[in-house]
């Protein structure tokens, strides 16, 4: 059997996403919080998750090869989630002098976390947070959430589903959990 070309550059241009999602904002001198730039950054995720998925099943068509169409639908949904993350903390809720409590890691986690997500299926995500949280890290994933939840309320039928927890409950749960090792990928000890 040969070897399958997964072909992820064609897939989706992550910068490219950014940057289209960035000049939404040039009117409202890179505010990107106001209803009318949220709508119109659902609409862009909208018609770009609707357009990787057809290159997915065009490709799904060619090779016939379901696990490779899922990698793709990951690797997909991998730039839209980073795009979305990087526009809310540019341009949404932005920081001009973030504190170490400031920043978080977003962590796919089940079969999207194992880097294979099938069409429908749910976007399992991880908030892992500092010990110290600010408003500045609810305010994001809330926002992330948010537009996550309406992209799925206008007949999509993926939901997100979340966990916020902070590092140290990560590493606690790591060392004596050995499902939660698993999930989060983390088979090493004191790999966290």
């Amino acid at each position: 059997m040969s070897k399958i070309h997964l072909k992820l550059d064609s897939m989706i241009d992550g910068a490219e996403l950014r940057r289209e999602l960035s000049a939404l904002t040039e009117k409202a001198g890179g505010d990107g919080s106001g209803h009318e730039i949220r709508s119109q950054v659902l609409q862009v995720l909208k018609d770009e998750l609707k357009r990787g998925r057809t290159i997915a099943e065009k490709m799904l068509m060619e090779d016939k090869s379901g696990t490779a169409c899922a990698v793709r639908l990951s690797h997909h949904m991998d730039e839209l989630i980073r795009a979305l993350y990087d526009f809310s903390v540019t341009h949404v809720y932005r920081s001009t002098n973030p504190s170490s409590a400031e920043r978080m890691a977003v962590i796919a986690v089940g079969g999207y976390g194992r880097g294979t997500l099938a069409p429908g299926s749910d976007i399992d995500l991880l908030f892992l947070l500092p010990y110290k949280q600010t408003p500045w890290g609810e305010q994001i994933v809330e926002y992330m959430l948010y537009m996550l939840w309406d992209h799925a309320a206008e007949g999509r039928p993926r939901n997100a589903q979340h966990r916020r927890v902070r590092a140290a409950v990560v590493y606690r749960y790591h060392h004596t959990d050995r499902g939660a090792r698993s999930t989060l990928c983390l088979g090493v000890e004191g790999t966290l």
